[in-house]
């Protein structure tokens, strides 16, 4: 499903951090569909450049993971197009709430995370298996921790190399930090930031304590033909 229309990172006016999981090889030799998923920062606006680029997605379903505060305070365009069918789907909402994961403002305690939010996961993880038609938009606010969780369990369950994964969750810091100032001594900024070991921490995680992503996803209520429907998106 390689197309000369689809490329890793799309180049926006709207978002920085706006990638598509395909082009992935899994452990066996297969390649991940482009075209499929794509995960983003919030878009707020898109240009005639930003419609051009996203015109052969046909995105037909969107995944906004933020809290209902953040959602109400910057509008995400994909809402009001008629054509797709779009959900909001709060993961928290807000950096109070991140700084109650531990005492140690640690956003990027993502077990804790998808502890937190099992009934969101299954949600969002029964819309991607059920929504077959164009490309799946899944976005927060600077798409790296809520959409990062949901990038990597759907690279896992494709049997990507978790070097990979944690590859694809690092990029966020490069791509995010033209719009935030970092100060990696302040908790807050810092949340923007991208070290490896998050991931790491996080697959090690799903695969030792949840017995891998496919296993992971059917304990949250998903059915193991919905968790093929998926892997069949993505790699068929």
């Amino acid at each position: 499903m390689t197309d000369k229309k689809y490329a890793r990172r799309l180049v926006l006016d709207a978002t920085l951090n706006t990638r598509d999981l395909g082009g992935y090889m899994t452990k066996n030799g297969e390649i991940t569909n482009f075209g499929v998923i794509l995960r983003s920062d919030v878009p707020a606006c898109l240009s005639k450049k930003d419609e051009k680029i996203l015109d052969p997605y046909h995105i037909k379903t969107a995944i906004d993971l933020r809290g209902k505060t953040h959602f109400n305070e910057e509008q995400n365009i994909l809402s009001t197009i008629k054509e797709i069918n779009f959900y909001n789907i709060p993961m928290l909402g807000g950096f109070k709430e991140l700084e109650k994961i531990n005492i140690n403002h640690n956003v990027n305690s993502y077990e804790t995370l998808a502890e937190l939010h099992e009934e969101a996961l299954y949600e969002i993880f029964s819309i991607i298996a059920n929504h077959n038609e164009g490309a799946t938009f899944i976005n927060c606010k600077a798409g790296k921790d809520r959409t990062g969780i949901i990038s990597a369990l759907l690279l896992l369950l494709c049997d990507v190399p978790e070097e990979d994964v944690i590859s694809d969750y690092e990029i966020s810091y490069t791509l995010n930090k033209k719009k935030f100032e970092f100060d990696e001594k302040n908790p807050r900024t810092s949340y923007y930031l991208s070290p490896p070991k998050n991931m790491e921490d996080f697959i090690k995680y799903i695969d030792e304590e949840k017995g891998g992503a496919a296993q992971f996803l059917q304990s949250l209520g998903l059915e193991k033909k919905e968790i093929l429907n998926i892997k069949r998106r993505l790699l068929n």
